[in-house]
């Protein structure tokens, strides 16, 4: 896993070089976005005990290239802070639980956009995450509320897609729906499993 950030981490670069060098031909602009998140962690087994988590809002923030390749198709780079996770709340063995699970990340999408008018555009295309923090809060009708931010066992980086559109209000100021999905699981193996994050996003953006 070590190895394929480093190799997509090359690859960002080399993109982001390759953007820089053309945005005098091809007017490629920097913005920023933020937005609000709602996701989940799906289905998860700990312990042989199945739980369904439900989502959860959070936040997302940060920045953006975006290089025009032709009339309707573009290229988008971004680097932003993701708040992901779901809650809990269930009733397991006679045990009412209820908590949460916020797995904060650095998320590197890159997507490939197709306008289907000068308002509306789609996007499509991969993302890596990094794990910078995580807190996992549950309380228990029998032992009270206890609190972790102990990373061990959660994977530090996980790979995954993200789709979505895009509309401009203005030239400088667009909203958009994103759907992000990762291909595998949040814990690292030995540890709970089944554990995925996907999710909606929606934002707004103002580029310069």
């Amino acid at each position: 896993m070590k190895n394929l950030s480093l190799s997509f981490a090359i690859a960002l670069l080399a993109v982001l070089c390759f953007a820089g060098k053309s945005n005098a031909q091809s007017k490629a602009r920097v913005g920023i976005k933020a937005g609000l998140t709602y996701t989940t962690l799906g289905a998860a087994t700990s312990n042989g005990i199945s739980i369904n988590y439900d989502y959860r809002p959070g936040f997302q923030g940060g920045v953006f290239v975006e290089t025009p390749l032709s009339q309707s198709i573009s290229f988008t780079a971004q680097a932003l802070y993701t708040q992901k996770g779901g809650s809990i709340n269930t009733t397991i063995l006679n045990t009412k639980i209820d908590g949460y699970t916020q797995l904060n990340y650095l998320d590197v999408p890159l997507l490939v956009g197709f306008k289907a008018n000068p308002k509306l555009a789609f996007y499509v295309g991969p993302q890596a995450s990094f794990l910078l923090s995580q807190k996992t809060v549950v309380s228990t009708s029998s032992m009270g509320s206890q609190t972790s931010t102990d990373k061990t066992g959660t994977k530090t980086s996980i790979f995954g897609g993200n789709i979505g559109a895009g509309y401009s209000i203005t030239n400088d100021i667009g909203i958009h729906l994103n759907y992000i999905f990762d291909f595998g699981h949040a814990a690292e193996s030995g540890y709970d499993t089944g554990e995925r994050n996907s999710g909606f996003i929606l934002g707004l953006g103002f580029k310069f």
